[in-house]
């Protein structure tokens, strides 16, 4: 059985709406008029604002390349540092027990 792998990157787009009432950004700050859509866009940019609605708008990808067993393990130690106690071994078999396609045992 090989140990090489093929590795996708894709950019998972969203549509996320926001409803922002006037009244609570001119509470804000009462001393001045605000312009309620730079306020909203601040409020939204710094996270204080919950969403009011997302949509999933697709994933498309945008490379694609096969990679060795010791690739894949240092791609998986730098982008799941918090999976750093398991093993190699473990690494290996939890990568191969993602695949959909029914090749792999669990």
């Amino acid at each position: 059985m090989s140990k090489d792998y093929v590795t996708i990157t894709t950019v998972s787009t969203f549509k996320i709406r926001y409803v922002v009432p006037i009244d609570k950004l001119q509470a804000m700050n009462p001393d001045a008029e605000v312009n309620p859509i730079e306020w909203a866009k601040d409020s939204v940019t710094l996270g204080e604002v919950e969403e009011f609605s997302q949509k999933h708008l697709g994933e498309n990808v945008i490379e694609g390349k096969c990679i060795s067993e010791s690739e894949m393990l240092s791609i998986f130690a730098e982008e799941n540092d918090y999976l750093s106690i398991r093993t190699d071994e473990e690494k290996i078999k939890y990568v191969k027990n993602t695949f959909k396609g029914g090749y792999y045992a669990k």
